[in-house]
């Protein structure tokens, strides 16, 4: 059990630097006009990639595991679902982009490969619900190398926007061989009759709501930021979101690591044990904004360059995002989770996303980058504020104690007092 738990990290952690790698390297081989053209298309990307997935990376786990025997037929029917969702957001992305004149063969070859990652993560899905992580894992570090290389050798040839798209569509393709050789499936797997993948997307449903709230929460700031900005605004944005990325790397390690604990806890009604969980959680993300404030500036300039230096004008609003996801969020999803109020987790979520879309709509036209921070900022603090009434309704109690809640609220007055004159928005 230890081991796969290595090999399940290890894959996360992987994929996780592979995503901040990728805009370390870009930031450093281009201008801030063409990483912000990069910047925008691999948000497409991810956005294709996740829509298309709908939800089946988490469904096909749970019903393959629940019958192994089945699992060809699953992985056929989820293969239908998603190759119908890519080409739904496909059209749809492509009409945007002839409207919006901003049509090219670079955004097209991002999102075609979009569709082979898609199906490529269930066969993942098949390999996590039989215990072949190491497996997984091999995979993605094979295919990450060919990116690197890839990326390496066509750097000598062309320009960093035409290898940087010709690279992902060749990852893309790597990851959906080796996956479906290791499974011993073929490629593209659709048998399902087409009337009948309807009834395949109605079971899909439930798992694929909170996954696409999420990705329309993360991409919509960027969206709206590239219509009324340059791409020097997306390029420092995201930069911003690298950045908070970085910070809430280990969000998800806790996550994955706690969540057997907490549920044994919750089991057991040892409340003490919850609140002593979320004051370890406190501290620790105390630390890690303590770290950011005093040296984050430096990395920036190390990773991304001096150019994105700017982003010091949001420390505040960085540190906040991360101070609210530890203290807000963690312990409360882990207890949404374990109880089984899923439901609970979508309402916050509806919630957050109706508001940040129109915080972004009336901030990012007036501050640019510096709006969208500060709509995924308010964003980030309701959905955690819903959190917490929803643990409360369910329980009647709050899992945080007056410590915790010191952690979160002390940094935040010491900043202010440090920083006094400096504006939240520029």
């Amino acid at each position: 059990m230890f081991r796969k738990m290595i090999d399940a990290g290890g894959t996360f952690l992987l994929k996780a630097i592979f995503q901040i790698g990728v805009f370390v390297y870009f930031t450093h081989v281009s201008d801030i006009t063409t990483f912000g053209i990069i910047s925008y298309v691999f948000t497409v990307y991810w956005f294709v990639l996740n829509f298309s997935d709908y939800g089946f990376r988490t469904k096909l786990v749970k019903d393959i595991s629940d019958n192994s025997y089945s699992a060809s037929e699953l992985l056929s029917r989820s293969d239908g679902v998603k190759t119908y969702a890519f080409f739904f957001i496909f059209i749809i992305f492509m009409f945007y982009s002839y409207v919006s004149d901003s049509i090219s063969l670079t955004l097209l070859v991002y999102i075609s490969s979009a569709y082979f990652v898609c199906i490529s993560s269930g066969r993942f899905s098949l390999l996590q619900a039989v215990g072949r992580f190491r497996c997984e894992l091999y995979i993605n570090i094979y295919s990450t190398i060919i990116y690197i290389g890839c990326n390496l050798f066509l750097s000598l040839f062309i320009e960093p926007l035409y290898y940087s798209a010709i690279s992902i569509f060749i990852y893309s393709i790597s990851l959906l061989v080796f996956s479906s050789h290791k499974c011993n499936v073929p490629c593209f797997h659709i048998k399902r009759p087409s009337i009948l993948v309807y009834k395949d997307f109605l079971d899909a449903t439930p798992f694929a709501i909170l996954v696409l709230l999420n990705v329309v929460l993360s991409s919509i700031d960027l969206f709206i930021l590239k219509e009324y900005f340059s791409y020097n605004s997306v390029a420092i944005y995201q930069v911003v979101t690298r950045v908070n990325t970085g910070l809430i790397i280990v969000f998800n390690v806790i996550y994955t690591v706690l969540l057997p604990s907490f549920s044994y806890y919750l089991k057991n009604s040892e409340w003490g044990n919850i609140r002593k969980l979320q004051r370890y959680i406190s501290l620790l993300v105390l630390l890690l904004c303590l770290c950011y404030y005093f040296f984050g500036i430096y990395f920036v300039g190390i990773l991304f360059g001096d150019e994105y230096k700017v982003i010091s004008s949001a420390t505040f609003l960085i540190m906040f995002m991360a101070l609210i996801k530890y203290n807000f969020w963690l312990i409360n999803e882990l207890y949404l989770v374990c109880s089984g109020n899923q439901s609970e987790r979508v309402k916050s979520y509806c919630i957050g996303v109706v508001i940040s879309m129109a915080v972004f709509f009336y901030f990012i036209p007036r501050y640019g980058w510096s709006g969208a921070v500060f709509g995924s900022a308010i964003a980030t603090l309701v959905i955690g504020i819903f959190y917490i009434i929803s643990v409360k309704k369910d329980c009647g109690k709050i899992l945080h104690d007056k410590y915790s809640l010191m952690m979160i609220f002390v940094p935040i007055f010491f900043y202010f007092i440090i920083n006094g004159q400096q504006r939240l928005l520029y």
